[in-house]
């Protein structure tokens, strides 16, 4: 039985900028953390966009892709990073897209188990989900909907507040992430009628998406290449399941990543169809707390 959707807590990201490719980078670190840092939209945390697309599907690329990459180029780019887009790749209807894979189509069956459709997103974990084969009253899959559902979600205060540091370096070959998470509190309503106190536990989910900016590859649906912004391409951690209290931190969790030359389509291994540009690579790390639907 497929659970309820679970909610992202708090997102940060770490930006790995590469001039050249030497061990010597082996020495440089860059992060960002969330921690004492004030949101650009005075939002309670950084939600995040999860995008379900296909570059053989006519609405997505009629609508739903061009209205994505529009908003992140508004404002994703701007200074504090105020929310976080993921593009994941499917083939649904058949047709041909070099970028999916059996990792970002089980991410759209998370979402929407059984029958699943795209264009569809999910804001914050699912807190706000649009088209796909999501509820008829789910709203559609357009630019006001998901600036709508970005500011709904970041403006949510209660939930479960965490800070996250996520560093990485990248040798050449591998990056090498980081992730130290703290619990701040429970900002959960607390209901007066019941004679049960609110559980503060947080049951998190930790998942670390490795994202390519400005992939280029062919839409059968426009006849040209196309760029798009923010590819999944793997995950550096998938699900780390991790259980904590108010004040407590989960620190050093590690993972490394080697850029792959290889993808999986259809439980098949197969050469990657778009070589990835190390340069345009980093994480996005994500907590998602699974008791919040």
């Amino acid at each position: 039985v497929f659970e309820s959707v679970k909610v992202a807590v708090a997102i940060v990201i770490a930006l790995s900028f590469c001039t050249s490719f030497t061990s010597s980078l082996a020495a440089e670190i860059q992060g960002v953390e969330t921690e004492n840092s004030e949101h650009p939209y005075q939002w309670t945390h950084r939600p995040i966009l999860e995008h379900f697309t296909g570059l053989s599907c006519p609405p997505c690329m009629s609508g739903a892709h061009p209205d994505a990459t529009r908003l992140w180029e508004e404002e994703g780019y701007t200074e504090g990073n105020p929310w976080n887009y993921i593009e994941f790749h499917e083939l649904n209807g058949g047709g041909e897209d070099d970028l999916m894979t059996d990792e970002a189509r089980d991410r759209m069956k998370y979402y929407q188990p059984g029958v699943s459709g795209t264009p569809s997103l999910d804001a914050d974990g699912g807190y706000v989900e649009m088209g796909g084969s999501h509820s008829a009253n789910a709203p559609s899959a357009n630019y006001e909907e998901m600036k709508s559902a970005l500011q709904d979600s970041g403006e949510r205060d209660q939930i479960k507040m965490v800070n996250l540091k996520v560093a990485s370096i990248y040798d050449g070959q591998r990056f090498s992430v980081r992730v130290d998470i703290e619990y701040i509190e429970n900002n959960e309503n607390f209901d007066p009628m019941s004679m049960e106190l609110p559980d503060d536990t947080l049951n998190g989910r930790l998942h670390i998406f490795m994202i390519e900016d400005h992939v280029t590859a062919w839409s059968t649906v426009n006849g040209a290449d196309v760029t798009m912004h923010n590819v999944f391409r793997e995950y550096a951690l998938e699900g780390k399941d991790f259980e904590l209290q108010p004040g407590e931190s989960l620190n050093e969790i590690y993972a490394d990543w080697v850029v792959p030359t290889t993808i999986v389509r259809d439980g098949i291994e197969e050469p990657i169809r778009v070589p990835i540009n190390p340069r345009n690579v980093y994480p996005v790390a994500v907590v998602y707390d699974m008791d919040d639907t």
